[in-house]
Protein backbone atom coordinates (compact mmCIF):
# COMPACT_ATOMS: atom_id res chain seq x y z
CA UNK A 1 0.00 0.00 0.00
CA UNK A 2 1.81 2.96 -0.89
CA UNK A 3 2.33 5.91 1.41
CA UNK A 4 0.68 9.30 0.14
CA UNK A 5 0.47 11.12 3.29
CA UNK A 6 1.92 11.37 6.81
CA UNK A 7 0.92 13.87 9.09
CA UNK A 8 2.11 14.43 13.03
CA UNK A 9 -1.11 11.90 13.83
CA UNK A 10 -1.75 9.57 10.97
CA UNK A 11 -0.71 8.10 7.31
CA UNK A 12 -2.92 8.04 4.08
CA UNK A 13 -2.12 4.87 2.16
CA UNK A 14 -3.58 3.43 -0.74
CA UNK A 15 -4.78 0.16 -0.97
CA UNK A 16 -2.85 -1.91 -3.71
CA UNK A 17 -5.61 -4.59 -4.10
CA UNK A 18 -8.62 -2.44 -4.51
CA UNK A 19 -7.41 0.92 -4.60
CA UNK A 20 -9.34 2.41 -1.74
CA UNK A 21 -7.90 5.05 0.31
CA UNK A 22 -7.45 4.58 4.45
CA UNK A 23 -6.18 7.19 7.06
CA UNK A 24 -4.48 5.26 9.47
CA UNK A 25 -3.68 6.84 13.08
CA UNK A 26 0.35 6.34 14.15
CA UNK A 27 -1.10 4.68 17.71
CA UNK A 28 -3.00 2.03 15.33
CA UNK A 29 0.11 1.02 13.88
CA UNK A 30 2.38 0.98 17.33
CA UNK A 31 -0.33 -1.01 18.75
CA UNK A 32 0.03 -3.90 16.22
CA UNK A 33 1.81 -6.70 17.18
CA UNK A 34 5.70 -5.98 15.90
CA UNK A 35 6.86 -8.68 13.62
CA UNK A 36 10.04 -10.51 14.29
CA UNK A 37 12.24 -8.58 10.89
CA UNK A 38 12.04 -5.11 12.27
CA UNK A 39 12.25 -3.60 9.28
CA UNK A 40 8.82 -4.66 8.63
CA UNK A 41 5.79 -2.56 9.77
CA UNK A 42 2.50 -4.71 9.20
CA UNK A 43 -0.74 -2.53 7.90
CA UNK A 44 -3.76 -3.08 8.67
CA UNK A 45 -6.35 -5.04 6.50
CA UNK A 46 -7.75 -3.34 3.90
CA UNK A 47 -11.54 -2.87 5.26
CA UNK A 48 -12.77 -2.58 2.03
CA UNK A 49 -11.66 -5.89 0.37
CA UNK A 50 -9.27 -7.65 3.11
CA UNK A 51 -5.84 -7.08 1.60
CA UNK A 52 -3.01 -6.99 4.27
CA UNK A 53 0.56 -5.53 2.93
CA UNK A 54 3.62 -4.40 4.68
CA UNK A 55 6.27 -1.72 4.64
CA UNK A 56 9.91 -2.39 4.77
CA UNK A 57 11.99 0.25 6.18
CA UNK A 58 15.16 0.92 3.92
CA UNK A 59 18.51 -1.06 4.88
CA UNK A 60 21.47 1.19 4.97
CA UNK A 61 22.69 -0.45 1.25
CA UNK A 62 19.64 0.70 -0.04
CA UNK A 63 19.74 4.13 0.49
CA UNK A 64 21.27 5.06 -2.86
CA UNK A 65 19.52 2.20 -5.02
CA UNK A 66 17.15 4.64 -6.31
CA UNK A 67 17.10 7.74 -8.50
CA UNK A 68 16.74 11.11 -5.97
CA UNK A 69 13.81 12.55 -6.40
CA UNK A 70 11.89 10.00 -8.48
CA UNK A 71 8.35 8.00 -6.93
CA UNK A 72 10.53 5.16 -5.37
CA UNK A 73 13.01 7.55 -3.67
CA UNK A 74 9.99 10.09 -2.39
CA UNK A 75 8.26 6.77 -0.91
CA UNK A 76 11.17 5.28 0.95
CA UNK A 77 11.95 8.48 2.67
CA UNK A 78 8.06 8.91 4.02
CA UNK A 79 8.34 4.84 5.03
CA UNK A 80 11.24 5.35 6.42
CA UNK A 81 10.16 8.21 8.43
CA UNK A 82 6.87 6.23 9.49
CA UNK A 83 9.29 3.38 10.36
CA UNK A 84 10.64 6.13 12.49
CA UNK A 85 7.37 7.40 14.19
CA UNK A 86 5.91 4.22 15.17
CA UNK A 87 9.07 2.41 16.49
CA UNK A 88 9.17 6.01 18.51
CA UNK A 89 5.58 5.39 20.01
CA UNK A 90 6.24 1.75 20.51
CA UNK A 91 9.31 2.27 22.95
CA UNK A 92 7.76 5.27 24.21
CA UNK A 93 4.85 3.02 25.11
CA UNK A 94 7.45 0.11 26.63
CA UNK A 95 6.13 -2.30 24.41
CA UNK A 96 9.36 -2.81 21.53
CA UNK A 97 12.69 -0.86 21.23
CA UNK A 98 14.80 -1.40 17.85
CA UNK A 99 18.05 -0.11 18.62
CA UNK A 100 19.28 -0.92 14.68
CA UNK A 101 16.27 1.64 13.45
CA UNK A 102 18.10 4.11 10.92
CA UNK A 103 17.04 7.59 11.53
CA UNK A 104 14.79 9.39 9.34
CA UNK A 105 16.92 12.17 7.23
CA UNK A 106 14.92 14.82 8.46
CA UNK A 107 17.25 17.20 5.91
CA UNK A 108 16.04 15.42 3.08
CA UNK A 109 12.44 15.28 3.82
CA UNK A 110 12.58 19.05 4.03
CA UNK A 111 14.22 18.88 0.79
CA UNK A 112 11.63 17.02 -1.13
CA UNK A 113 8.58 17.32 0.80
CA UNK A 114 8.82 21.25 1.05
CA UNK A 115 4.64 21.52 1.42
CA UNK A 116 4.22 18.76 3.85
CA UNK A 117 4.79 14.83 3.34
CA UNK A 118 2.29 14.46 0.40
CA UNK A 119 3.12 12.09 -2.21
CA UNK A 120 2.85 13.13 -5.21
CA UNK A 121 0.86 10.46 -8.36
CA UNK A 122 4.11 8.31 -10.08
CA UNK A 123 4.28 9.49 -13.68
CA UNK A 124 1.55 8.27 -15.56
CA UNK A 125 -0.86 8.56 -12.57
CA UNK A 126 -1.08 4.57 -11.78
CA UNK A 127 -1.85 5.28 -8.22
CA UNK A 128 -1.90 1.85 -7.78
CA UNK A 129 2.38 1.40 -8.25
CA UNK A 130 4.70 1.76 -5.55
Amino acid sequence: MPIEELTDDHLLQRCLGCGSTHAVAHATLAALPAPAEPRVLALPECSACGAHEFLVRSASVDLDAVAPGSYSHLHRLLVDHAHAVVAARRTTSREHSDATMLKPDLDALRRWFPNGLTLPLPAGGDAKRG
